[in-house]
């Protein structure tokens, strides 16, 4: 089943990108966003899965790696280059608040028993953090970023996002 849950993350995620290149939105920005729609995907999963479902345990710490991953390729390949422009720096600044709240709760609930209707409170709580973080990425960000970066940057940005990321993978 999770292998399943994966694939339709992957294709949303897929689809939401395809959507913001369409929408002139260059390099990092589409890859951002169909992340965020995966990872959507899959914590939309989790949150509707019964207590007794080993949906949780498969799925969990793939969502947490795709998090923290996302996170640190953000932190060091995304929000620096944005906090030169004055336009986006508070945004920037609101932005890495979230990450910080978001790491915290992934820590709790990693070491939680994810069988309780706690863990699954806390989880939707999680969720609910990561969602209002990907709508102010992509509906305030986003569209003050596309027009400070040079296309270019974006998708040099784009390559470098990628690597850092996929050395965080690797390490959880």
């Amino acid at each position: 089943m999770a292998t399943g849950s994966k694939t339709a993350a992957k294709a949303a995620g897929a689809a939401k990108g395809a959507i913001k290149a369409l929408a002139g939105y260059p390099g990092i920005f589409h890859h951002l966003a169909g992340e965020h729609a995966e990872v959507a995907t899959l914590m939309q999963r989790v949150a509707d899965s019964s207590p007794d479902s080993r949906l949780r345990d498969e799925l969990f710490p793939e969502i947490r790696r795709h998090l923290l991953a996302h996170a640190r390729g953000e932190e060091q390949e995304f929000y620096p280059k944005l906090r030169r422009f004055p336009e986006v720096e508070p945004l920037v600044t609101q932005c890495l608040q979230e990450h910080e709240q978001v790491k915290h709760q992934l820590e709790q609930l990693d070491a939680e028993d994810k069988s309780t209707a706690t863990w699954q409170g806390r989880f939707r709580e999680m969720m609910e953090a990561v969602e209002r973080h990907v709508e102010r990425e992509e509906n305030q960000l986003f569209p003050k970023a596309r027009d400070l970066l040079h296309p270019d940057e974006a998708r040099d940005m784009e390559n470098r996002y990628e690597r850092v990321e996929e050395e965080e993978k690797r390490r959880h």
